[in-house]
């Protein structure tokens, strides 16, 4: 049995491990990428959500990678946004995780909180042999940078420190594309 080890921080742990337990009831988020500070509504830039790149649209190790990159992207996107559809695509039906991920970004939008931070960025992707190439498992390190949350237009902001973890991506392909079908944290 292979055994990784690692720091999980407190938001990505409560996160996934939310998501892997059989209450997948959401725990504290890991906030959103880039600099989405305190600005105005009015000035606000639109950002686009992101595009699957063409490397991860094929059926190799290499577009599995690709493809886990272009969720974090989308965690991102979601946790600056509030805008949890493209990660909706990206994950089957079945993946309790990816669904308490979803639920708590839109869960802070919905009441107008808001998330803020530097999001989620890998540090590393390994590919576990599974035996099946249509069902990768990737290892992946993922640094989370300090965040803070704005839980409703009022509530005061909450911090939570910068963190590492590591989470198992399990892949299924689906209608020529990759999803998500299971996600885990690891130690």
């Amino acid at each position: 049995m292979l055994m990784r080890r690692g720091a999980v921080g407190l938001s990505l742990a409560g996160l996934v491990l939310a998501g892997c337990t059989s209450n997948p009831e959401p725990s504290p988020l890991p906030e959103p990428s880039e600099s989405v500070g305190s600005p105005s509504p009015s000035s606000s830039p639109t950002v686009a959500a992101p595009s699957l790149p063409p490397e991860a649209k094929g059926t190799t190790e290499a577009s599995a990678k690709a493809f886990v990159g272009h969720y974090v992207e989308a965690v991102n996107f979601g946790m600056q946004t509030g805008d949890t559809s493209a990660l909706a695509r990206l994950a089957s039906d079945d993946c309790k995780t990816c669904d308490a991920i979803e639920q708590r970004i839109e869960e802070v939008y919905e009441s107008g909180g808001r998330l803020a931070g530097a999001g989620w960025s890998i540090q590393s992707v390994n590919s576990l042999s599974t035996g099946d190439i249509r069902q990768p498992l990737l290892a992946v390190s993922i640094d989370i940078a300090a965040q803070t949350m704005y839980a409703d237009s009022t509530s005061p902001p909450s911090q939570s420190p910068a963190s590492q973890g590591n989470l198992d991506f399990h892949l299924r392909r689906s209608d020529q594309t990759w999803q998500v079908h299971r996600l885990e944290a690891t130690q």
